[in-house]
């Protein structure tokens, strides 16, 4: 089988990469400082790990894969960030009487609602309150960090006549002006 495409992954030092293959796709895991992360191959796609153990090697032989080869190795740069760095996510709340705090369940947020909102945290998600209007969201896979995210940003979405909301750190909402008489 001839392989037309060809892309290779520095992998950097302090990071153990082991590939497996499972049901004619490959398992790539990466362990790391900070944690593990996996990722799965598409069927076509084979990974291999160089002989002096300091990249990874992507082949496919269709040529329509070559765009989803680039799309998997960002995907494993993705990866290799995560575990070596890890990925971070702020989110600061604006309103009156709007708090957030750590509790034995998880995160409990008060928004203006008749009640509490608790949200669960997952095995893979770190979430820091340094004060009542901070959040940190906090671990190794980035699209995970980002979902949680913005479920906790989804109970109160920025509103642009007061400003009140939660806000991601930087964001900024064009204000609206208020009704004239």
């Amino acid at each position: 089988m001839c392989f037309l495409q060809q892309k290779s992954i520095v992998i950097p030092d302090g990071v153990k990469v082991r590939i497996a293959e499972k049901c004619l796709r490959y398992e790539i895991t990466f362990i790391g400082p900070i944690g593990e992360a996996k990722l799965v191959l598409p069927e076509n796609f084979i990974a291999l790990i160089s002989d002096d153990t300091s990249k990874i090697i992507m082949e496919s032989s269709l040529v329509a894969d070559k765009p989803l080869l680039g799309t998997f190795a960002g995907l494993i740069n993705q990866r290799l960030e995560g575990v070596t760095q890890g990925f971070k996510r702020q989110l600061n709340l604006v309103g009156v009487g709007y708090r957030a705090n750590l509790t034995d369940k998880g995160l409990n947020l008060k928004l203006g609602y008749s009640h509490e909102i608790n949200i669960e945290v997952g095995p893979d998600i770190e979430i820091l309150c340094p004060n009542q209007t901070t959040i940190f969201v906090k671990g190794v896979d980035l699209e995970k960090v980002t979902q949680k995210a913005a479920e906790i940003k989804s109970w109160r979405l920025p509103e642009p006549y007061k400003g009140k909301g939660i806000f991601y750190k930087g964001e900024t909402v064009r204000r609206k002006e208020g009704k004239k008489n």
